[in-house]
């Protein structure tokens, strides 16, 4: 595939090739815009979700609020002002804003009209799905997403019913063009853990592209980064995989290239 127009957003990822065993990691699901979805109550709880965040590695975050259940109206403001505020704690640390999209009508025409975002102004979108929804629906939605110009992630790929242990399909979706988002907490479990045991065979069979916390409060639903992130490179120590999950995928994402 040929790269498409890079993002339009100025700021670059901290990413130094050669400190890729250092400290600097993406969080690429995050809610932690206060007050515009089910996410952070309060600029103090989103600072300390951003703190927690620092002190696990994590320097760069995309902010994706839901749609169309979050309030889109003041989402752009409220995320400037957060921005603002982090820019002055923590100038190493980098913001982007995005959408997690919901799957259903009208959504392409709110893209288009700017009131649905993509993520840093690139054509990347973060979708996720009703936890029921049938194979065929989501292949049809990723396929209109990509035949308009858009770029899908799917959204904690770990969720769906339908999709689980169907790896012939997932094959299709991303042979399509579909990239894949796993959050981090169902990647920590012990070895008996059937459910951890099938996402790190996600990871293993290169069925995944994207991390994200999917973070949602301080306390509850909170950034778990630092041990996923840990597990996947002690398992593919000797892999590139971790190497493009953790640096290579999120880096060229943010600059609206393809992965």
């Amino acid at each position: 595939m040929q790269p498409h127009n890079e993002s339009s957003n100025n700021d670059k990822a901290n990413y130094d090739k050669s400190n890729r065993n250092g400290s600097y990691y993406y969080d690429l699901h995050t809610h932690i815009i206060p007050g515009v979805d089910d996410g952070s109550d309060s600029l103090e709880e989103s600072l300390e979700m951003i703190r927690q965040m620092r002190e696990q590695g994590v320097l760069n975050i995309v902010a994706t609020p839901h749609y169309p259940d979050g309030q889109s109206e003041k989402i752009n403001d409220v995320f400037i002002l957060l921005k603002e505020k982090v820019n002055e704690l923590y100038p190493d640390m980098k913001l982007y804003l995005g959408n997690e999209l919901l799957n259903g009508p009208g959504i392409i025409d709110a893209l288009k009209n700017k009131n649905a975002l993509t993520i840093a102004d690139t054509k990347y979108i973060l979708v996720e799905f009703l936890p029921g929804d049938s194979a065929k629906k989501i292949y049809a939605a990723l396929r209109e997403y990509i035949m308009e110009g858009y770029i899908p992630i799917v959204a904690h790929i770990e969720r769906y019913e339908k999709l689980y242990k169907n790896y012939d399909f997932l094959d299709e979706l991303i042979n399509m063009g579909a990239y894949i988002q796993m959050n981090t907490e169902s990647i920590v479990g012990g070895l008996f853990d059937r459910h951890a045991a099938y996402c790190r065979k996600l990871l293993m069979n290169g069925y995944v592209h994207f991390l994200g916390s999917d973070c949602h409060g301080a306390n509850r639903r909170k950034p778990l980064m630092k041990d996923a992130i840990e597990k996947l490179k002690l398992e593919f120590v000797n892999s590139s995989l971790a190497e493009k999950i953790l640096f290579e995928n999120p880096i060229k994402m943010l600059e609206g290239k393809y992965i």
